[in-house]
């Protein structure tokens, strides 16, 4: 969330300078921003950065480019820091490829292979010996409190579903 008494669209000056300057740092820095997008959150914004085969500096260039930005402007990065807005997070598209490129997640002919299942059982055994990780603060959990009078895009189970934001 930027902290700004003003509501900021992608149009707005300040959001066209912040971007401008991000990207000039990114730049600097080898890092490849793919996208900003406006989110559901007034002034929540996501950025996508391009995809990349080492964890270690996809981290660096996370870090990095959220320390930039919270150079750039007044920011709140924490899960929920309004209790009465959608709150932040971070997520990631795994895929795995053969030595021939080939996608071992899906094929052509297919919807989804069984190593995608696999995969998807292994992360869902995994998640909550993981949360520590996941949420590693008590704001965290704020984002995992179901109100339901409200549209629900964030996660409040473990399950696994086509563009299911509830799990």
């Amino acid at each position: 969330f930027v902290l700004d008494d003003e509501i900021l669209t992608l149009k707005s000056d300040k959001i066209q300078k912040f971007y401008q300057d991000l990207q000039n740092f990114a730049q600097k820095n080898n890092i490849i921003i793919e996208n900003i997008e406006k989110e559901d959150g007034i002034n929540q914004f996501e950025i996508q950065l391009q995809p990349n085969d080492l964890a270690s500096e996809l981290s660096d260039h996370i870090i990095a480019v959220k320390k930039e930005i919270a150079r750039l402007l007044t920011v709140d990065f924490r899960a929920k820091p309004f209790i009465d807005r959608p709150g932040n997070s971070m997520h990631f598209h795994i895929s795995l490829y053969d030595e021939n490129e080939q996608n071992l997640f899906m094929k052509l002919d297919q919807d989804y292979q069984n190593n995608l299942y696999y995969a998807v059982g292994g992360l869902l055994k995994n998640m909550p010996s993981s949360m520590p990780i996941f949420a590693p603060t008590q704001n965290c959990y704020e984002r995992y409190k179901i109100d339901k009078t409200k549209h629900i895009q964030y996660p409040t189970n473990y399950s696994w579903g086509i563009n299911n934001r509830t799990c």
